[in-house]
């Protein structure tokens, strides 16, 4: 089942039938360490058997807005996040992170290392243990794929994933997002209508507002600061049973306490 999705979702993000490569992780986190593990590996292979200290010093260039787990990874790995530079974007990748757990609403944890170069997990993983990676089994080995991941035990993650494709399809998980994506549009629609708000708010607003609606069990919305901005609300529509009354009620909600201000 997990070689059966992977190559599916291989197929999506557009390699060919021959290239790629691919296990599930517990989390997006780990897919993105697993990342930075094999392009180490790719340019420095003898970092598996020597150590940092045999490599010059390594730089990791990413998107200025890449998720905060990179820094995780460069911390981890001995790269250190000193040594990161920020750039405009990473159209190039070789490795692609997929989390299922969230627009595809897939139970958590559901995350997927791809990886276009076939074959490099296993290099860079690759340990052999003899009492559990046996080259004469009855059956046809390449099955075993635990020696391309970093664990031992794995959680049968594939599994609830490959049940959730079955049931829906792919016209069913894009109907789906489609939803999503929908109920997105109608939010930016909305705020363009009402003149109580902007597309980002000022000063500490959306904390002290988002607290009183915790507190009074009304609604649950994010918020943070990006870059030079202040805090603002951030709308994640990720479920599909949300409706456009939810999203008027959150918005009327918002408003009504804002009013106390």
């Amino acid at each position: 089942m997990e070689e059966v999705l992977l190559k599916k979702m291989q197929n999506i993000v557009g390699w060919l039938e021959d290239e790629g490569d691919g296990i599930f992780c517990p989390g997006g986190t780990i897919s993105n360490l697993y990342s930075i593990l094999l392009a180490r590996y790719h340019f420095y292979p003898e970092v598996k058997t020597r150590g940092m200290g045999a490599l010059p010093q390594l730089a990791l260039f990413t998107s200025e807005h890449s998720h905060y787990s990179l820094k995780k990874s460069a911390a981890v790995l001995g790269l250190g996040t000193d040594n990161m530079v920020m750039v405009k974007c990473d159209e190039r990748a070789w490795s692609v992170t997929w989390n299922p757990h969230k627009m595809m609403g897939v139970p958590l944890q559901c995350s997927a290392i791809l990886v276009k170069k076939r074959g490099l997990l296993k290099e860079c993983n690759e340990l052999g243990a003899e009492y559990l990676f046996q080259k004469d089994k009855h059956y046809d080995v390449s099955y075993d794929t635990g020696d391309k991941s970093i664990q031992c035990g794995r959680h049968v993650d594939a599994f609830k994933f490959w049940l959730m494709w079955k049931a829906k399809g792919s016209e069913g998980f894009e109907a789906q997002i489609n939803k999503c994506l929908e109920n997105a549009e109608y939010l930016y629609d909305q705020l363009q209508r009402r003149t109580d708000f902007k597309l980002v708010f000022d000063s500490k607003l959306a904390p002290w507002i988002k607290a009183r609606m915790m507190e009074k069990g009304s609604a649950m919305v994010g918020y943070q600061p990006l870059g030079g901005k202040v805090n603002f609300f951030r709308c994640v529509l990720s479920n599909p049973a949300t409706q456009q009354e939810d999203i008027d009620f959150l918005l009327d909600q918002i408003v009504q306490l804002g009013q106390y201000l």
